[in-house]
Parts: C-alpha cells; sequence; structure tokens
C-alpha cells in the first residue's frame, strides 16, 4: 500500500491531542491504548487509587480534557499536566476527531498490528472518525459503513486528498478474439484478472508496446492490442437448424458432455421427453431439452411419442390401521425388509390382497402389510395423551413439520424458529413433537435442541404465573451472523456459539411464561441499527448482546457491559454474578461498555462476552453443549432477579 506525501508530523501532533473511546471489554493496558477525556461535571475529583475512599489528589474542572491510559471497574486512569491519578469513567466523555484515508487503499484491521485480520479496505479520502490510538495505531470507526477498526496512524490525514483527475480515454475499441485475457501488467506472464467476451467494448487509456490499458465490464488492467479493434465485430452466426423433435423412449436417458459413453453425464430425461435433435455423429445425437444440452445414443429416440403409461390400478377400497404401528414391508413376506410404519388410524388405499397380505398406499408409503391389521371402520380416537411433562425441544430455525420421519413425508405446518415443542418420539434421526395446538409431527433431529427442563427453571420455585418473568418482553441478539463470523477460534466461529447461547436463554425465558424476540433465528447479517430498530419496536423489558471475547494475548473469563449505570448497571451486576456462578470461569466484572447496541438502546441492555474463544483451553469448554446450559442458566437467573427485585 502506498501512501500519499503528507507530513507524518501533523498526523502525530492530532494523535497527541485525541484518542479512542472505550475498549473492546475487560481493562485497559496502561500506556498501550490511550483516548482523550472531556470532564462533564462542574468539579471532577481526581483521587489516587480507584475507589472513593482513596485519597484526592486534585480536582477537574467541566471541560477539561485529559488523557485515560486505563480503566478499573468503572474508573479511569488519567494524566493531567504531570500528573496521574482515577477518577470515576462516567464522569469522562470521549473527544474524537475527524481524518481522512491519504493511501490509494488502506486495511481496516480487527487488532492493531499489520497480522490483524483485515474486515475492510478503505479508498483514498474516505472520512472517518479518530477515537484514539495505541503506539503508530489508530481506532477509527468509518461513518458510511459504521465499521470500527485500527489503521496505520501514517496514512490519516485532518484534511481531504485532492481527487484525481480521470484518465482521458484514447477511444473506443473493440474485442475481436473469442475469449481475451485481461492481465494484471502488460505482460503474458501477468496474473489474469478477467476476461472478455468477442464483441466486448473497451474504453483504452494507455498502450505500452503490444499492450493496452483498458477498462469494460468492471474490468481493468492490460490486453494484447492485436487482438482489438476499432470496428465492431459482426454479429455472431444464427443458432444451428434444428434437425426435427424426437422423444425419449427409455425409462431414463443420459445426457453427456461428449458423443461417448464414457463422457461424463450432465443431466437424465424421463420417458417421452420431447427433445430438438441439431446434429448427428454415429450412433450419437446433439440434443436440447428441459434447459439440458449434450448427446444421447439415438437408439433411444423416436420420432413417434410413446403412447401413455398406464393407468393406475384400481382401488379395493380404504381401508383404517388397528394396530399400535404397522410395519409396511417391501414383498408379501414377514421376513422382509420394512419401507416405513403406519400409525393406528391411517388410512391406506388397498391395491392388491395376496393370501393374509394386502399391497397398501399411503403418507407416499406403498408396500405389504399383514391384512389382519387393516379394518373397514376407522378407529375411535383415544383420547389425548398430556405432554405437559414431556421434554420440550426448541426449534433452531424456520423447520417444516411433516407426517412422518423423512423428507418424503408431506408437509403438516412450519414453525418457526425458537418456538418450544414437546418431544413425545423419535426415529432415524427425527424427532415427533406437538406444538401448543396440539398438532403432532415430524422434525429433522438437527433443526432442535434441548431446552432444559420442561417446567419454569426459575431460581426461586414460585406457583404457575407469578414468575416475575411471565410477560416481559426480551430481546436477544446473537452477534454477528452471515459474511460477518465474528471472533474464530481453532474449533468455533463466534456467531455461531452466539446463536446457540440465544437459543438457550430463549428456551428458558419461554417457559418461564416471558415473550422472546430475537434479532436473527439463522445466519445472517444484521446491522447494528437494525438490531437496536429490533429492540425499541419491540419495547424491550430487557435487551441482551450475546458474544465471545478474543484477545492477542492468553486472556479467560466472562464480561458483562452496559452503557448507562443507571439504566442497566443493576441488571448487569445480576446477570454477570449468576454467569460467574453457574460457569466457574474468571469474573472479570460488570462494567461500561461504549458499544453501539447498547449505546444507542434506549431501553435496558446489556452486552455479554462469555469466555474467549481466542483461547484453546477455554474454547473447548465454552464450545461444549454443558457450558451453553450453564451460561444459558445464568443469564436467566440474573433476568429473574432483576425483575423480581424491580
Amino acid at each position: 500500500m502506498k501512501a500519499a506525501s503528507l507530513v507524518k508530523a501533523q498526523v502525530l501532533c492530532f494523535l497527541v491531542l485525541f484518542s479512542l473511546i472505550l475498549p473492546f471489554g475487560g481493562n485497559i493496558a496502561e500506556a498501550a491504548y490511550t483516548y482523550q477525556g472531556k470532564v462533564n461535571a462542574d468539579v471532577l475529583n481526581v483521587r489516587s487509587k480507584p475507589g472513593t475512599t482513596s485519597s484526592i489528589v486534585g480536582k477537574l474542572k467541566k471541560s477539561q480534557v485529559v488523557t485515560v491510559t486505563g480503566q478499573q471497574s468503572g474508573w479511569s486512569k488519567i494524566t493531567f499536566g504531570k500528573k496521574t491519578g482515577w477518577v470515576s469513567a462516567k464522569f469522562l466523555a470521549t473527544v474524537t476527531w475527524k481524518g481522512y484515508v491519504n493511501a490509494t487503499s488502506l486495511y481496516l484491521r480487527s487488532t492493531p498490528t499489520s497480522k490483524g485480520k483485515i474486515v475492510a479496505t478503505l479508498k483514498s479520502g474516505t472520512p472517518v472518525t479518530v477515537q484514539g490510538k495505541d503506539g503508530s495505531w489508530l481506532k477509527v470507526t468509518v461513518p458510511s459503513s459504521k465499521r470500527t477498526g485500527w489503521v496505520s496512524a501514517s496514512y490519516i490525514s485532518t484534511k481531504k486528498p485532492a481527487a484525481a483527475a480521470a484518465p482521458k480515454s484514447l477511444g473506443t475499441y473493440y474485442v475481436n478474439a473469442t475469449s481475451l485475457n485481461v492481465r494484471k501488467t502488460a505482460s503474458g506472464t501477468a496474473g489474469v484478472v478477467g476476461t472478455l467476451k468477442k464483441g466486448t467494448a473497451v474504453k483504452v487509456y494507455k498502450k505500452s508496446g503490444s499492450w493496452s490499458q483498458i477498462e469494460a465490464s468492471n474490468v481493468k488492467g492490460w490486453v494484447s492490442s492485436s487482438y482489438l479493434s476499432t470496428k465492431k465485430p459482426a454479429a455472431v452466426a444464427v443458432a444451428p437448424k434444428s434437425l426435427g423433435t424426437y422423444y425419449v423412449n427409455a425409462t431414463s436417458l443420459n445426457v453427456r458432455k461428449q458423443a461417448s459413453g464414457t463422457s461424463s453425464v450432465v443431466g437424465t430425461l424421463k420417458k417421452g421427453t420431447a427433445v430438438k435433435v441439431y446434429k448427428k455423429s454415429g450412433n450419437w445425437s446433439q440434443i436440447e431439452a428441459s434447459n439440458v444440452k449434450g448427446w444421447v445414443s439415438s437408439s433411444y429416440l423416436s420420432t413417434k411419442k410413446p403412447t401413455a403409461v398406464a393407468a393406475a390400478p384400481k382401488s379395493l377400497g380404504t381401508y383404517y390401521v388397528n394396530a399400535t404401528s404397522l410395519n409396511v414391508r417391501k414383498q408379501a413376506s414377514g421376513t422382509s425388509s420394512v419401507v416405513g410404519t403406519l400409525k393406528k388410524g391411517t388410512a391406506v388405499k388397498v391395491y392388491k390382497k395376496s393370501g393374509n397380505w394386502s399391497q397398501i398406499e399411503a403418507s407416499n408409503l406403498q408396500g405389504w402389510v399383514s391384512s389382519a391389521y387393516l379394518s373397514s371402520n376407522k378407529p375411535v380416537a383415544a383420547p389425548a395423551v398430556p405432554v405437559s411433562n414431556a421434554p420440550k425441544v426448541v426449534l433452531k430455525e424456520n423447520s417444516n413439520l411433516r407426517k412422518g420421519p423423512g423428507t418424503s413425508y408431506a408437509v403438516i405446518i412450519v414453525e418457526k424458529a425458537g418456538a418450544i415443542l414437546s418431544k413425545i418420539g423419535e426415529k432415524n434421526g427425527w424427532v415427533q413433537v406437538k406444538n401448543a395446538k396440539g398438532t403432532t409431527g415430524w422434525v429433522a433431529g438437527w433443526l432442535v435442541q434441548n431446552s432444559g427442563s420442561s417446567s419454569s427453571p426459575s431460581p426461586v420455585p414460585s406457583p404457575v404465573g407469578t414468575s416475575p418473568l411471565e410477560g416481559k418482553v426480551i430481546v436477544l441478539d446473537p452477534g454477528h451472523g452471515g459474511f460477518d463470523s465474528g471472533a474464530v477460534g481453532r474449533l468455533y466461529r463466534e456467531k455461531v456459539l452466539n446463536l446457540n447461547s440465544a437459543f438457550e436463554v430463549g428456551s428458558l425465558l419461554q417457559n418461564a411464561g416471558a415473550k422472546v424476540v430475537y434479532t436473527r433465528n439463522k445466519d445472517v447479517y444484521l446491522s447494528l441499527g437494525q438490531r437496536v430498530t429490533i429492540s425499541h419496536q419491540a419495547k424491550a423489558d430487557a435487551f441482551v448482546s450475546f458474544h465471545y471475547n478474543a484477545c492477542t494475548g492468553t486472556c479467560s473469563g466472562i464480561d458483562t457491559f452496559y452503557y448507562s449505570y443507571a439504566q442497566e448497571g443493576e441488571l448487569a451486576r445480576y446477570i454477570q454474578n449468576n454467569l460467574v456462578v453457574q460457569t466457574g470461569l474468571k469474573n472479570r466484572g460488570a462494567h461500561f461498555g461504549d458499544y453501539h447496541v447498547i449505546r444507542e438502546n434506549n431501553r435496558p441492555g446489556v452486552l455479554v462476552e462469555l469466555g474467549f474463544i481466542s483461547n484453546p483451553i477455554e474454547e473447548k469448554i465454552v464450545g461444549t453443549s454443558a457450558y451453553q446450559k450453564k451460561a444459558a442458566k445464568g443469564i436467566f437467573d440474573g433476568l429473574y432477579q432483576y425483575f423480581l427485585k424491580k
């Protein structure tokens, strides 16, 4: 990357004056990460240590600017003049300044190091808000994309670079080759950055020997001048003429890439499919049909359309299963393989009888069953079995409930992600469930997860309907998602753990009578603003954003962040304390955090960091189902106690 030639001394001068807002989480490493704070109290005491009981070493006036060099439990370590001391963080506002990218292309990284993950590439002149520094790195926010990260201080200026004038075109040319490679530099060995089809119009901006620098179809680079012409090539020849329409007379006919029985198969055609034949080669025909093109054996084509398939056999009548569960077999034999099962009361069509066996069709299932378990009378429905004590499962995403354990069964209803269902059976990797309205169906096992106890997991038992969570609207925000994976460990991606944790908590809350709203219930990307909007629209009684932490060193433990202590400090403390009790991980504390989803949120909100996946030992712990359930219980207990006190 090349920087525009601006005076670095001017940039460094501004770096001394301004710095970063509060860090991602935890305590700031003293003297490595600093930012400027402005006093927002009339008079602010400076103390020798972080705490109201320590001695006062100075006083600051309103609007006075100081340098913050560290954080500890809601206190900021500062320097003012030649003195050093501690002040309450809530009485400092962050000072920022506006800068511009003065490099042609500048990487925005996740950490203040050239080895940090690249999260965006910024063009020359891009405006940024500089929030602070760490050595020769600046932490910035890009207003246009709302992305935050680190850039080298050498490539940020207070003055916006003048826009370079667009190069003048030498004229419009046309590609006269079937396919023309566009290369990175004017060399036949340079890397190919794209290809252009015959007839493509290009703008030529520069010539070097036998090469031309061009731009066309969103691709820029160099091409051989010998394949460019000032005249537009004649239109491509008309499509070949068809030799006629033929019909497939085989049950299933392979369409191959070349006229050879060993060539790869590009598709298949059913009997009776009409095809256009364009060319013949030996006993092969080149065809087009049903959006597939290729070669087929001519022996399986006919000019006559095959006769219609024989009419379906006539049913001998409708019967009903009178056994609790009836096996459907491939052949009329008790030793034949089972192809499916039918429940009591299932209606079947009987098409043939052989001895004491009946050939049937029902629920997309065909085969033979024992006639002794069929009746012409529909069985009387048994009273519904109460499932209030049945184990509960929660849907990970919107899911089809089917009539049987497999994708071949018809869909009964679509249940939304986060729905709590009663588990009443299991077979071949599928789970039989019942919803709140009494509808029973089957769902794939990988789409559900256990929700814990079927009863409310309140920390203090309470009669039905008296839970402090009853009717509360809780918005659960699984951080990151989609192309934004968040922190990446050796085993897990943060976005996946965030979603799993949110589902675990949501299950407990719904069982306690709370209304749960997920900002996302699948692997999709949401902006920070969208997440806050969901909280506002839902009128959340509490908002919890789920995250897993990462650092460049060896870190461990759990954090809970709030933005306004008056609004959500108590909520953060309850959740943090219960998380530590349930998980046993290191207590990093409940403290202030300047995060968009809680800063811009007018509802009580916290952000939890449930452990470090950058720590290989801790990553193995936090990724387990057992830990997820413990963490969920901790968050649930914290919410329970918070609303119990209100």
